[in-house]
């Protein structure tokens, strides 16, 4: 071999040497640049994590006192509300029945005539006049509030109203509206 091959392949390795080592340099300056980089992208994410976390801990115990004062709230609401509406509304009920058991009291004045054919001309207040004079009572239009001819399944009695909705059924007693849908629908 020729020494000046030997020293043209011995600059060539060398160079090849510097060259590699240089190359691996700025490698090595590049991959620290990129870990400097990342460790403070890191070092920024573990902050804002860190401040993630404060911030849903704040969230957390907000929640909790809303969820016991709402459950405070709904005590006392069942304490206080709850057993004075099923008062109020038994109260409610005692008072419908007790204004139509009024109402019904009030009936005992009326006087019914049955039995009486229905003709197309009559006059109601007539029958009972002739009715009165029959029975040997003299009454005046002034002494009758109100005539009128009823349906043929309906009558009072004892001031309490009954119904029936057709020939052989058992009569019903009408104590409020709920009733005459029930018995005639």
């Amino acid at each position: 071999m020729d020494t000046s091959t030997c020293t043209e392949a011995a600059l060539d390795s060398t160079s090849s040497a510097t060259d590699f080592a240089t190359e691996l340099r700025l490698f090595k300056e590049e991959l620290r640049s990129e870990f400097r980089l990342m460790h403070r992208e890191f070092l920024q994410l573990r902050t804002e994590m860190a401040q993630l976390k404060d911030s849903l801990k704040a969230s957390d115990q907000r929640v909790d006192t809303l969820e016991a004062r709402v459950g405070s709230l709904e005590q006392r609401l069942e304490q206080k509300v709850l057993p004075d509406r099923g008062l109020l509304e038994n109260t409610i009920d005692e008072l419908r029945y007790q204004l139509n058991a009024r109402d019904q009291e009030l009936l005992l004045n009326d006087v019914e005539v049955s039995g009486v054919p229905e003709s197309k001309e009559e006059s109601a207040l007539h029958l009972v006049k002739v009715l009165g004079t029959k029975l040997g009572v003299t009454i005046d239009e002034k002494d009758v509030a109100g005539t009128q001819r009823g349906w043929k399944y309906v009558w009072t009695k004892d001031g309490r109203i009954f119904a029936r909705k057709e020939d052989g059924r058992k009569a019903e007693i009408i104590r409020c509206e709920d009733d005459i849908g029930r018995i005639f629908c």
